[in-house]
């Protein structure tokens, strides 16, 4: 987990040069979830989904609006909620989604295997 209030990353063709210095963080984890303002948003290349055994939230702070996860929440598949590092605890697992990563094709990860 990497808190940075200054991060920004709104369009996919943006410079990812201050998202790859973030991402250098990580020491031994596979990657990094962004916290901002006390919100989580995403993975350094992801948007993130969580599971509370009913439904899939995803955080309505994400740094990127991606695309699998604007079909998703058109769907009905996944529903926005405000995430703090404090709430991810409360969910049981979590997946990463991108244009190339849809839902149903991942597999869940546990929330205990992130890093605080």
């Amino acid at each position: 987990m990497i808190f940075d209030n200054t991060v920004s990353y709104n369009l996919k063709l943006s410079d990812r040069e201050y998202i790859q210095k973030l991402y250098k963080k990580r020491e031994d984890c596979d990657d990094i979830l962004i916290i901002k303002n006390g919100l989580v948003t995403d993975t350094s290349f992801c948007n993130i989904v969580f599971y509370n055994n009913l439904e899939w939230i995803t955080p309505n702070s994400p740094l990127l609006k991606g695309s699998m996860r604007a079909k998703l929440l058109k769907n009905s598949i996944i529903k926005e909620k405000k995430v703090t590092p404090d709430d991810i605890y409360k969910y049981k697992s979590y997946k990463l989604i991108n244009a190339m990563r849809d839902i149903r094709d991942i597999k869940s990860n546990s929330t205990d295997t992130i890093k605080f």
